[in-house]
């Protein structure tokens, strides 16, 4: 961390509402450039309903010293709060539905802090920002913020490379995207503050590890994957975990994709088994419950997507801890390479799942593959002056990102009248999922099997599950595959049998 972060806590749970800059306006990013010395100015642009903000910035491989100064806030006080504002939020644990209050961290200035974190092959100032600021227990609400950023640059030079796709697709998120190609380069991974490697150099672009009881099943994947021009390999579990150091299975599973990414550059990995097979780690997130063993740890295997750091900076074997439990925020929360795991614990379910995937991409798709289906559901009512936060808006959002020849469906329970939707019930969603979509993306409230609606009655709040996990089991949609996102709590959890 270049800046410690200097913030009045008065609660511990955080509503994360979008990752990134999503609902911040990047204005202005001004450079003067010299050998030595880099200096920008970035004007930031508060929109609605936005509260923390991070912006990405990526910097030259060479850069030293960074330094971040607010010269300018455009801000007023919010009359009616003398304390933080919260709203009411719920999850279903075991069956129960547990209501909690959510307060928000207000800090101490809109600029909260700011750090190097690294991004496949770019070095990045990660500036965290805060809409709202506390000053002599009086709330402001900040508009804009001005920044300076100076960067000392070392008299040395990186070895530049040619941006891939997936450097193309994490560049999108910087607010200087258009020079960050001129930032690319060769950065290697520490394995466990050693210089250890297994591995001779080549250009392998997927691997695949399985445990060796599945060996034959992801091998047929691994034969259609290099038919199709995939350059891929196959390592076993049993091998990594006897030829790698770490604490652990995780830890020997991420130092051989560290090795893998330094010397074959890997862009791609699947984990071909489910938690059981190839375990999945733990990352420490206390956010309403106070028993550690109910609910703070959460299973991720971003693990082994983001391959700086350790996520464990104080070496206290509790993974993932944010800053003030630790010596430091444990996750930079930038990937390296994309993880994905297929959760099979059988062969039948591995013999099954390989010939979907086969299948579904040696057949050709029909005008079906070219429709979306949107669900959005309020996630919390206005009170107090702030706005309501519904899913709706995140759906319309999503739908202009689609190409002009896509058919869009919408199902919301939204309090706004969009434009050519249909009401978010248990019957709308299930027949629309059985006649087939290309992508279905939810936004709502979940549980670990269900998905959920909340609406109201006279100024009385109600909640409805629209999907259950039997629902999903019981669809008719044959070979019809959707690519399904769901924002939403719990929904897809990869240590348990979930919707």
């Amino acid at each position: 961390m270049l800046k410690p972060y200097n913030v009045t806590r008065i609660a511990v749970a955080v509503l994360v509402l979008a990752l990134f800059a999503s609902n911040l306006q990047i204005a202005h990013v001004l450079s003067a450039d010299t050998d030595r010395t880099l200096v920008k100015t970035v004007t930031c642009q508060f929109k609605e309903n936005s509260f923390y903000k991070t912006i990405l910035l990526a910097v030259p491989p060479e850069s030293s010293s960074i330094k971040v100064e607010m010269f300018h806030v455009s801000s007023q006080p919010m009359e009616n709060f003398t304390d933080t504002p919260s709203y009411y939020a719920f999850t279903v644990y075991n069956g129960v539905t547990i209501y909690y209050r959510i307060s928000y961290v207000v800090p101490d200035s809109p600029l909260m802090g700011y750090e190097i974190v690294y991004a496949r092959d770019f070095k990045v100032l990660k500036i965290d920002l805060s809409k709202l600021f506390k000053d002599h227990f009086k709330i402001f609400s900040c508009s804009e913020v001005r920044l300076k950023i100076t960067i000392k640059k070392l008299n040395i030079r990186f070895r530049r490379v040619m941006p891939d796709t997936l450097d193309m697709q994490i560049m999108k998120n910087f607010i200087n995207m258009g020079e960050a190609a001129n930032y690319c380069a060769l950065i290697s991974r520490q394995i466990n503050d050693e210089d250890f490697s297994a591995l001779e150099e080549s250009d392998v672009a997927y691997v695949i590890i399985s445990p060796g009881e599945l060996s034959s099943y992801a091998e047929r994947l691994l034969e259609w994957k290099r038919s199709r021009g995939v350059k891929a390999e196959l390592v076993l579990l049993s091998w990594i975990k006897s030829t790698y150091p770490g604490r652990d299975t995780p830890e020997k599973i991420r130092n051989f994709l560290k090795d893998a990414y330094n010397k074959w550059h890997i862009k791609w990995a699947l984990l071909f088994g489910d938690y059981r097979k190839i375990p999945v780690r733990y990352i420490f997130n206390p956010d309403y419950l106070r028993e550690p063993n109910q609910g703070s740890y959460k299973p991720t295997d971003y693990y082994y997507m983001a391959l700086d750091g350790s996520f464990d900076e104080d070496h206290d074997g509790i993974y993932g801890e944010r800053k003030g439990l630790s010596i430091k925020d444990e996750i930079d929360w930038m990937p390296d390479i994309a993880v994905g795991r297929i959760p099979v614990s059988n062969e039948d379910e591995a013999e099954n799942v390989v010939n979907k995937i086969i299948s579904f991409e040696s057949t050709p798709t029909g005008q079906w593959f070219k429709r979306a289906l949107l669900c959005g559901a309020i996630i919390s009512f206005s009170q107090g002056g702030y706005p309501g936060i519904e899913g709706a808006e995140t759906c319309e959002n999503i739908a202009r990102l689609f190409p002009r020849d896509y058919n869009i469906t919408k199902l919301y329970e939204s309090s706004k009248d969009y434009h050519n939707y249909h009401n978010l019930t248990r019957s709308s969603v299930v027949s629309h999922l059985n006649i087939g979509y290309g992508c279905v993306n939810f936004v709502s409230h979940g549980g670990y099997d269900s998905l959920w609606r909340v609406y109201k009655v006279d100024s009385r709040e109600f909640w409805d599950c629209y999907l259950w996990r039997m629902d999903a089991l019981m669809l008719s949609n044959k070979f019809k595959l959707s690519v399904v996102y769901a924002a939403s709590c719990n929904t897809g959890a990869i240590d348990r049998d979930s919707l």
